[in-house]
């Protein structure tokens, strides 16, 4: 379900989540980056979300930083989709998400604590919400993903 990639080829829905989390050593920051606009397909919608890791201190290291994706759109029963890393570069990119049925779906990235004492790992939560919604696109009827965040960018 996601793997890290060292660049994404989805200039649409890049999401890049912001939080500053300041440790002994070093200082973890995730960005929210973009994540406007659509995706557009037939019966079947397909994206990626993109986020990027920033360490202050320190270079990041290849697959240092594990992050959860959770569908939250039942609150009650919250299903874990998947994990992935972050690459060399920053680069955090849950990959092959697809959806097929109009409604608003609800999800939550969020970091997994390691095991470097000299690191803080962030504790918020970034919720990300779609539409899927069905919409005339050069007069064919398609499925189309609506993609919104907190305004300020900011995990919640």
């Amino acid at each position: 379900m996601t793997q890290p990639v060292e660049e994404s080829h989805n200039p649409v829905n890049r999401i890049k989540l912001h939080a500053d989390v300041i440790s002994n050593s070093y200082k973890s920051t995730i960005h929210l980056d973009g994540g406007r606009g659509d995706a557009i397909g037939d019966n079947l919608t397909h994206f990626n979300f993109e986020l990027e890791k920033e360490l202050t201190g320190r270079d990041l290291k290849d697959r240092e930083f594990t992050f959860k994706l959770l569908d939250v759109t039942d609150g009650a029963n919250p299903v874990e989709l998947g994990e992935t890393t972050n690459d060399a570069k920053s680069k955090i990119v849950v990959s092959d998400f697809s959806l097929s049925k109009p409604s608003i779906y609800h999800y939550c990235v969020t970091e997994v604590p390691g095991n470097d004492e000299d690191v803080v790992y962030d504790k918020l939560e970034a919720d990300i919400t779609i539409q899927l919604v069905r919409e005339t696109v050069d007069n064919q009827v398609k499925l189309v993903a609506k993609v919104s965040y907190p305004e300020d960018g900011r995990y919640l």
